[in-house]
């Protein structure tokens, strides 16, 4: 058994250095009491598609829009929060996936042009808002 808990740990700079030699981003590592989850995430490519996880998870993008949504925010205010400067990149890459996949919702979504229009989290996003903060 003491062996096995001397090795704990070895191969992560190995595992760190392979991943970003193929794919040109770091694994990310979710540290436990008991546990290390590491997730690999796919790079987007060239075409600007949204990044999809190996382990198949909530991509990158929906994490960073669900973690920034405090209460009921417009567009614009989020996509600061997030130092976004394209409308387009923002809306196709962040807005689209999160409320396909349930994760916000929108206030008023039949007026694209509605002035008190607002994002909010759905149940699932308030969920995974609390796991990942």
């Amino acid at each position: 058994m003491v062996k096995l808990a001397e090795n704990a740990g070895f191969g992560f700079d190995k595992i760190e250095s392979n991943w970003f030699e193929y794919n040109k981003t770091a694994p990310v590592y979710k540290l436990e009491f008991d546990s290390v989850t590491t997730s690999f995430y796919f790079a987007a490519n060239d075409n600007n598609e949204t990044s999809e996880q190996v382990t198949g998870e909530v991509v990158i993008e929906i994490q960073r829009i669900v973690v920034a949504i405090n209460g009921e925010m417009k567009r614009s205010e989020i996509q600061s929060l997030l130092n976004l400067k394209h409308d387009d990149y923002f809306r196709t890459q962040y807005i689209i996936p999160a409320l396909e996949k349930d994760y916000i919702t929108m206030k008023f979504p039949d007026s694209s042009n509605h002035p008190q229009r607002r994002y909010i989290l759905t149940r699932r996003g308030i969920l995974l808002k609390k796991e990942l903060i």
